[in-house]
């Protein structure tokens, strides 16, 4: 199984890092493979809803690196989000990203699995509700299957992360989201 794993993370170390880095040992103790794509590190340019796209074939006029991630997550069986919380939402970074999907979305279209992980120093699921009622639209919109969330509270840093169960979770997901 091929997985496009998409971090919002700015911070290479940070909270969302750890989860990540959990979810890949896990997929890949399965034979799974992975295509990582760290948005805040990486050219994406946000959509300027010119719609070009939908006169040229799904292409985008911005030259940067979506074109790569959206093959990429057209080749794949499985699409993983991981962003830290800001102000009960995702990352700038991971939204830009998905706003991006626009110009492929049909191509992206069909039976994938789908998961989310998040991290923020809050304690409450309250705080990230719109967040999952967003992803779910998003899952139905392309016929993703939710396959799991790991949404690692109260934990500000990595090492507030390291010392709870939320690596472990993460880690479990990545090898159940291939079954």
């Amino acid at each position: 199984m091929k997985i496009t794993i998409i971090s919002g993370s700015p911070h290479k170390e940070g909270t969302s890092a750890v989860l990540v880095n959990e979810f890949i040992k896990g997929a890949e103790s399965q034979g799974h493979s992975i295509y990582r794509f760290d948005a805040a590190f990486r050219n994406v340019n946000p959509c300027m809803a010119c719609e070009t796209c939908l006169e040229n074939g799904g292409n985008c006029v911005r030259n940067d690196d979506i074109e790569e991630l959206c093959d990429n997550i057209i080749d794949s069986d499985a699409v993983v989000f991981a962003s830290p919380v800001y102000y009960n939402d995702i990352c700038g970074q991971l939204k830009i990203v998905i706003d991006r999907f626009f110009a492929k979305d049909e191509r992206m279209k069909g039976p994938k699995k789908t998961a989310l992980l998040l991290s923020m120093g809050d304690d409450t699921m309250d705080t990230i509700k719109g967040i999952v009622y967003n992803f779910k639209a998003m899952a139905g919109y392309f016929g993703w299957e939710p396959a799991g969330l790991v949404a690692a509270l109260g934990c500000s840093t990595a090492e507030d992360v390291k010392k709870t169960e939320f690596p472990a979770r993460a880690r479990e997901l990545g090898k159940e989201v291939g079954k």
